[in-house]
């Protein structure tokens, strides 16, 4: 067994308090979100998908806590705003950012890896021909290839992208498919059309 940080980790042990704000990495909504991480049988890497996100937490006092009417909506946050449903989230510091990690799966040792400057959230999904797919929250699409890291075509293509890829082949031909238009109250991505968007390459 072994542990191998994939994503940034500050001040995680530090507790909460009334009396002043506590900043950490990764924040409620950094890490691994939604999606499991992806494997390549070929290179025996595992691949996940980070949000490098930190969040400032602050707690309510019992006063405030108390003083929440009956029958109203209380989650545990004294601010409304749902973009700090969370905690105060920062893009200002330059935490809103992403991660693809390659490890290997049998010791964990860090192969390669590569930031985005948006969340990764999405599905990361590896293929037989050495190249796995991920998209950002940000809309871009990328496939990378699977042995070194690098990038071999990256283009924006929608909303945001929190959901599913998958591949799969049409008389012979590959076909890659992703969600896009991804849309949450603690993400502020920005707002379009859900769809999904299908690649591939035609002929030879």
């Amino acid at each position: 067994m072994y542990r191998t940080p994939v994503t940034r980790i500050e001040n995680a042990e530090e507790p909460f308090a009334v009396d002043k704000d506590v900043h950490f990495c990764p924040g409620a909504a950094g890490g691994g979100e939604w999606n499991s991480p992806g494997y390549d049988p070929l290179t025996n890497f595992i691949f996940t998908g980070q949000v490098d996100w930190c969040v400032t937490v602050k707690l309510q006092t019992r006063e405030e806590m108390a003083a929440v009417p009956l029958g109203q909506v209380w989650t545990g946050d004294k601010n409304l705003n749902p973009f700090n449903v969370f905690g105060k989230f920062s893009r200002a510091d330059s935490f809103w950012a992403g991660w693809l990690h390659a490890v290997d799966a049998d010791t964990g040792v860090w192969k390669w890896r590569l930031k985005s400057n948006y969340p990764i959230m999405g599905a990361v999904t590896p293929t037989a021909g050495g190249l796995v797919f991920f998209g950002d929250l940000g809309g871009n699409f990328y496939a990378i290839d699977t042995a070194t890291g690098q990038k071999l075509w990256g283009q924006k293509i929608g909303g945001a992208i929190g959901g599913g890829v998958i591949t799969y082949s049409v008389n012979g031909t590959q076909k890659v498919a992703v969600t896009t238009g991804y849309v949450a109250p603690a993400f502020p991505a920005e707002i379009r059309r859900a769809k999904i968007a299908i690649l591939g390459l035609e002929g030879d």
